[in-house]
């Protein structure tokens, strides 16, 4: 019987030992690499090019997010299960949007993490219907930028354009141009708007305040 071959992608060692612990007695798996952050989980996959990656969201250097994107030249064929803490966040829906195969939470059962491996395995998705509609709806919106995004976030706390440039150390002026940029990019067509598509299209992190 063919194994499904594994990489484990944790910064945390215990959590990476239990996970290594529980795939290791299971007859149709093997466990073929474990990383501590996202840029080695890229090395890895690159050279092992592992059936399934079962990666945290939040990592070191690379988050799950853009290590699933990254994914897609490096590994193509490897099907990514996220694990995470938060049942909704910008990062996971990145993550979703960026190709994941498998959303588990980390206080779910063992059994549910196993049951997700074999599923993505076989070429199948488990991600929840709201995540998949969200990232579905995200596609519409360009990318921003770290910048960018940033500069939406304090829009959204309701600072000032003399404000954010004193914040960002620019003139008032090419914060203007930012926001022109930011406004065109996701469809708004002035701060309010923003601030209601970037609520409604998670563009934010979960834990910043709007």
């Amino acid at each position: 019987m063919k194994k499904t071959t594994v990489l484990i992608a944790d910064d945390h060692s215990l959590m990476r030992m239990g996970l290594q612990t529980m795939l290791a007695i299971q007859p149709d798996m093997a466990v073929v690499g474990e990383a501590a952050n996202g840029r080695q989980c890229l090395e890895l996959a690159a050279r092992l090019k592992p059936d399934v990656i079962v990666m945290d969201l939040m990592m070191p250097e690379i988050d799950g997010a853009e290590a699933t994107k990254r994914m897609r030249s490096l590994s193509p064929k490897s099907r990514i299960v996220i694990l995470t803490s938060f049942g909704n966040s910008a990062a996971l829906l990145a993550a979703v949007h960026n190709g994941a195969a498998a959303v588990q939470l980390k206080e779910d059962d063992e059994t549910s993490l196993l049951h997700a491996i074999r599923e993505v395995a076989q070429g199948r998705t488990l991600v929840p219907n709201e995540l998949l509609a969200l990232a579905t709806d995200a596609r519409d919106v360009m990318p921003l930028t770290e910048k960018q995004l940033s500069i939406l976030h304090s829009v959204s706390r309701g600072l000032t354009n003399r404000d954010i440039a004193l914040m960002f150390g620019i003139s008032e002026v090419g914060v203007q141009k930012h926001l022109k940029r930011i406004f065109a990019k996701i469809g708004a067509a002035n701060r309010s708007e923003a601030i209601a598509i970037a609520m409604r299209k998670h563009l934010l992190n979960a834990d910043e305040p709007f």
